[in-house]
């Protein structure tokens, strides 16, 4: 890694390679900076927008690409039946919207960042604001509890990047944009 660049209120770690010989490298350091400097934050604000524009898609398919890559070569996709969970909160109305989804396919557009620790997901998830009378203002802590199931012979779509996360307490696995949930 030869230098440090300003980005937001992290930095975006900059490397010096021959990309014939160092693309496993790249790949990797695209992991780190979308995980290490919340650049997540904004590019998922954007793909659970309706403005998908071009240059947010070229980027997501090269974090989706360097995510495929480094799983293939590190053999870090999810290879055994496994709990994890997410820990978020939500406006009241997307709330209901899950309640009337229960029994069925959920899918979220953006990457989903989750844990093997279900108490590291009730931190993401913060506090309730909600009073006993819930109004449409209503955010609600909701820790979602995956049931990841391998079937052997399937690629699965969770990807092991603990090792490259800044956090490395988290046990991170990332699920692509668009996965689908049961």
């Amino acid at each position: 890694i030869s230098e440090m660049h300003g980005f937001g209120n992290g930095f975006i770690k900059a490397l010096t390679f021959d990309l014939k010989q160092d693309l496993d490298k790249l790949n990797e350091l695209i992991i780190e900076n979308y995980s290490g400097i919340h650049l997540y934050k904004p590019l998922n604000k954007m793909l659970l927008s309706s403005d998908f524009y071009e240059a947010i898609a070229y980027f997501t398919a090269i974090i989706m690409y360097s995510l495929n890559s480094y799983a293939k070569k590190n053999n870090k996709f999810c290879t055994q039946n496994k709990k994890l969970y997410r820990g978020i909160t939500l406006p009241y109305t997307c709330l209901l919207q899950y309640e009337r989804a229960k029994g069925k396919a959920i899918c979220f557009s953006s990457f989903t960042s989750t844990s093997e620790s279900e108490e590291l997901a009730k931190g993401f998830a913060g506090r309730n604001n909600a009073k006993e009378q819930y109004d449409l203002n209503s955010v609600f802590s909701v820790v979602f509890t995956i049931n990841h199931s391998y079937k052997n012979g399937y690629i699965s779509n969770a990807i092991d990047i603990s090792e490259l996360s800044n956090y490395k307490d988290e046990k991170e696995y990332i699920f692509q944009p668009f996965s689908f949930f049961y």
